[in-house]
């Protein structure tokens, strides 16, 4: 499979998402075309989150900067975890966020 072929069937799936989104009502404004969708009940998803042994094992964690991951950047910080995180359209590279936590 070329790399071509892929990413036609990336973008075919995230078509496939988005409108599923729409349909459902689950999208949230700025709406789902075109970019990493907001949507109703983020923080629930990032709650699900926790419960995954990956992300339980993890120190450190790569999450987007769009606005539906803002959850998931919070509950690992809280988790003491460190963040990976691009700055938008990584004009400026990436921050590396950790919360040192008192004693």
């Amino acid at each position: 499979m070329t790399d071509s072929h892929f990413m036609v069937e990336k973008q075919e799936l995230r078509e496939k998402i988005w409108k599923k989104m729409k349909e459902q009502g689950i999208e949230q404004f700025p709406y789902a075309w075109g970019r990493i969708p907001n949507f109703r009940e983020a923080q629930k998803a990032a709650s699900r989150l926790t419960t995954v042994a990956e992300y339980r094992e993890a120190e450190t964690i790569f999450v987007a900067p769009d606005s539906p991951q803002r959850p998931v950047r919070q509950r690992a910080l809280l988790d003491g975890k460190t963040v990976v995180m691009p700055t938008p359209r990584l004009t400026s590279g990436f921050l590396l966020i950790h919360v040192e936590r008192g004693k």
